[in-house]
C-alpha cells in the first residue's frame, strides 16, 4: 500500500496499468470474433479493478495526509464508545487515549479505521466520506468534486459494466443499459457513442458490443471507455 506522500504515484501506476490495457485493447483485432468478445469483457473487468482498487487505496492516504485530524475524529469516536459502553463505570472526563502508533497512523491501521471489513470501498459509496468529508485534506478532496457529468457517466459505465461480467444477473444488466443510455446526455461525442441502438444490450452480446467501432469512431466502445476512465483517473494526481 502507497505511502501517505506518494498519492501522484500511486495514482499514475494506475494510469500505467490502464495504458498498458489499452494496448491490449488495439491487438484484439489479431483474435477470431468469439475471442475478440472474451477478451473485451476480460479487458473491462480489468480496468474496472484498477478503478477500484486506485479509488480506495487514494481514499485511504488521502485521509492519512491529514493525520492530525484523523487521529482526533478517531480519539473522539472512541471516547464515545466508551461512555455508551460503560456510562456509570467510568468517568468520562478521565479518559484518555493512547496509540500504538503514537507519532504518526500508517496506512494499514486507517484502512482498519475506516475500512473495517475490508470491502475496498472508494469514495463514491464510502459512508465514512459521506460524513467525515472534513478528514480528507481541501485539496484532495477538490479532486473528487470536481468530477463532472461525464466523470460519473464514465465511472458508472464501468462499474455496471464489471457487475455484468462477474453476475450477469438481471439487475446487473438493467443498471448497464441505463449507464449506457444516460450516456446520450452528454456534451462528449466519444460518450455519445456508447448508447446502444434500439435494441438493448444483455450478457449475451455484452463483448461483442464492447469489441466493436460504432459509426463515426475510429475506436472501439472499449477503447472510449477505458480513454474516459483514464481521463477521471487522472484527475486524482495531486501534482497534475
Amino acid at each position: 500500500m502507497a505511502k501517505t506522500r506518494d498519492i501522484s504515484k500511486l495514482v499514475q501506476g494506475h494510469r500505467a496499468e490502464l495504458s498498458i490495457l489499452s494496448i491490449r485493447v488495439s491487438d484484439l483485432r489479431q483474435l477470431d470474433q468469439s475471442e475478440r468478445a472474451w477478451a473485451a469483457e476480460n479487458l473491462l473487468f480489468r480496468a474496472a479493478v484498477e478503478w477500484e482498487v486506485l479509488s480506495s487505496q487514494w481514499l485511504l492516504a488521502s485521509l492519512n495526509k491529514n493525520n492530525k485530524v484523523l487521529r482526533s475524529h478517531v480519539t473522539k469516536e472512541v471516547l464515545a464508545a466508551i461512555r455508551k459502553r460503560f456510562p456509570t463505570l467510568l468517568d468520562s472526563e478521565g479518559i484518555s487515549v493512547r496509540f500504538e502508533h503514537a507519532n504518526h497512523f500508517n496506512l494499514a491501521l486507517v484502512a482498519s479505521l475506516m475500512d473495517p471489513q475490508g470491502r475496498n470501498e472508494g469514495f463514491w459509496q464510502s459512508e465514512h466520506l459521506k460524513t467525515n468529508r472534513h478528514l480528507i485534506p481541501k485539496s484532495l478532496l477538490d479532486r473528487i468534486t470536481s468530477f463532472n457529468e461525464n466523470d460519473w457517466r464514465t465511472l458508472a459505465v464501468v462499474q455496471h459494466g464489471r457487475n455484468v461480467i462477474a453476475h450477469r444477473s438481471d439487475q446487473s444488466i438493467r443498471r448497464m443499459n441505463e449507464a449506457l443510455r444516460d450516456c446520450g446526455h452528454s456534451n462528449s461525442a466519444k460518450l455519445r457513442r456508447l448508447v446502444p441502438g434500439t435494441r438493448s444490450i444483455n450478457a449475451g452480446n455484452w463483448g461483442n458490443f464492447l469489441q466493436a467501432v460504432p459509426s463515426g469512431s475510429k475506436w472501439s466502445r472499449l477503447q472510449i471507455v477505458i480513454d474516459s476512465l483514464d481521463r477521471v483517473v487522472s484527475r486524482l494526481d495531486p501534482h497534475s
